[in-house]
């Protein structure tokens, strides 16, 4: 006659309650973009990659730079192999976007 309710899932309401996803869930967007983005260097982060204090005059900025690119450059490492060369090629991203960066801020 009369029909009691079926009492409810406690790991549904559980899970429900404090945002916790269960298995049969869709999963999550993706938090990565597929492609991959240009780096973008903040201020602070151009005066690391160079290594000057942040108030760093325009000629401090430009001699960090040269020592820098006369270090990585990939010419100079072509001889120890691939592995070497490649990270140079990237260093020398980050050193020359780091640079970019600073003149373009007029540091």
């Amino acid at each position: 006659m009369f029909k009691r309710p079926k009492p409810a899932d406690p790991f549904a309401v559980f899970s429900e309650t404090y945002g916790i996803r269960t298995p049969n869930d869709t999963p999550p967007p993706k938090a990565e973009p597929e492609e991959p983005q240009p780096v973008k260097l903040g201020l602070t982060r151009s005066h690391q990659v160079l290594g000057v204090p942040l108030g760093a005059s325009r000629q401090e900025v430009s001699q960090a730079y040269k020592k820098l690119a006369f270090m990585h450059h990939p010419d100079r490492v072509a001889g120890m192999g691939p592995e070497a060369r490649e990270y140079s090629e990237e260093r020398m991203k980050e050193i020359n976007a780091a640079y970019a960066e600073l003149r373009r801020r007029g540091a």
